[in-house]
């Protein structure tokens, strides 16, 4: 509700910003369609654990390899621990 309420009122208050008149339609979908659509719960859902643990375990070498200058090191070292944990 939120979403659509915001999107008419910044329609009202700023039709300029919105040329398409279709906007509010298209907010309304996505919201029904990410309210009602159902997602698997688990990753178990979606990736086999065998995959899982080769992207984790891929993934957690890559960083150790090149840690991505966005994270400090501290953060970087959280996101593996991360990782270890969720490999277990």
């Amino acid at each position: 509700m939120a979403a659509t309420t915001g999107v008419g009122l910044s329609l009202a208050l700023r039709p300029a910003l919105f040329p398409d008149p279709n906007v509010s339609t298209r907010v309304r979908d996505a919201v029904f369609t990410a309210v009602l659509h159902q997602l698997p719960t688990e990753i178990n859902d979606v990736v086999e654990p065998d995959q899982q643990h080769e992207a984790i375990a891929s993934t957690a070498a890559h960083l150790k390899r090149q840690p991505p200058a966005e994270l400090t090191s501290t953060e970087n070292a959280l996101l593996l621990e991360w990782l270890g944990r969720i490999s277990q």
